[in-house]
């Protein structure tokens, strides 16, 4: 999805805008009893994809995949 996103031409008025986006990702665990917990790990993931020069994947780290 990302790099579709990428590849994707936005023509605004005479410009062509580039478009990126930034993803986070994180899997439910047994340990993640509210899905607050799912949504804090995707978010400590999508922030450290734009802290990484934005364009790109990360996956939530193990210590928030075990617990939030």
């Amino acid at each position: 999805m990302r790099e579709a996103i990428e590849r994707f031409d936005v023509q605004y008025r005479e410009k062509r805008l580039k478009v990126t986006a930034s993803f986070g990702v994180a899997e439910r665990t047994a340990s993640m009893v509210t899905h607050d917990h799912l949504l804090k790990a995707a978010d400590v993931a999508l922030y450290d994809a734009k802290k990484s020069g934005r364009n790109c994947v990360r996956v939530a780290p193990p210590e928030l995949r075990r617990s939030a």
